[in-house]
């Protein structure tokens, strides 16, 4: 393997992906950085691995992914114990654009820097896996419904979030909750020091869901 030492991580990559890994290596420095900035961080910085894995095989070992874990949706694994980030390469990744990997990129790094202001063990699947999808623009906001959202306390429980769409509806919740109360109270329910319901109420979700697809369309407008 080939490398790269950035201010952040030490980034490992195949000769076949030469042409993407400098490109790569940018942008988790800038992911991580912008993400420390958005939330004050404000705290020593300890190095990561990344990992640009050639094949699937390559990455469900380097992740610790057991084959029967393993789902072919699966291209990107943030391991905060190791601190080591493991992504399918573009090559690998057959129905992933090279965008679509880098937008998994950051994902991932925004875990490693979020884990800066809370320990994963400690934060909920919506909350972790919302500000990581809605960062890096992951969210598909065609797919959600404003109609009948799943309600955000009910995606607490794993098997319903992975069940119901959990990531486009939890990037969408966490989104809305940082526009309608700040990016310092986000801060402060993720780091476990205030309790995420006491800012939901009734409709809070259908609100949140229209808010995102009516920005979109503006968008999409422009």
């Amino acid at each position: 393997m080939q490398s790269i030492r950035t201010k952040y991580a030490d980034f490992f990559y195949s000769h076949d992906d030469a042409h993407f890994a400098p490109a790569l290596a940018s942008e988790i420095d800038g992911t991580y950085e912008r993400t420390a900035d958005f939330f004050d961080l404000g705290m020593a910085i300890t190095k990561f691995d990344f990992y640009l894995c050639s094949d699937a095989h390559t990455f469900r070992t380097l992740a610790g992914i057991s084959g029967e874990n393993y789902k072919d949706w699966m291209v990107g694994n943030c391991d905060l114990q190791k601190r080591r980030i493991c992504i399918l390469s573009p090559r690998a990744a057959k129905d992933r654009t090279p965008e679509q990997m880098m937008k998994v990129a950051r994902h991932e790094t925004i875990h490693m820097a979020m884990n800066n202001l809370a320990q994963a063990e400690s934060v909920s699947l919506p909350l972790a896996e919302g500000i990581a999808v809605a960062l890096s623009e992951q969210i598909n906001v065609p797919f959600l419904d404003a109609g009948n959202p799943p309600r955000l306390t009910d995606l607490l429980d794993e098997e319903f979030f992975c069940n119901h769409g959990g990531y486009d509806y939890s990037g969408a919740y966490i989104l809305h909750l940082i526009k309608k109360y700040g990016k310092e109270t986000f801060r402060r329910i993720y780091a476990g020091q205030l309790d995420l319901r006491e800012y939901l109420y009734d409709g809070f979700e259908a609100e949140a869901v229209a808010a995102l697809k009516k920005s979109a369309d503006w968008q999409a407008r422009a």
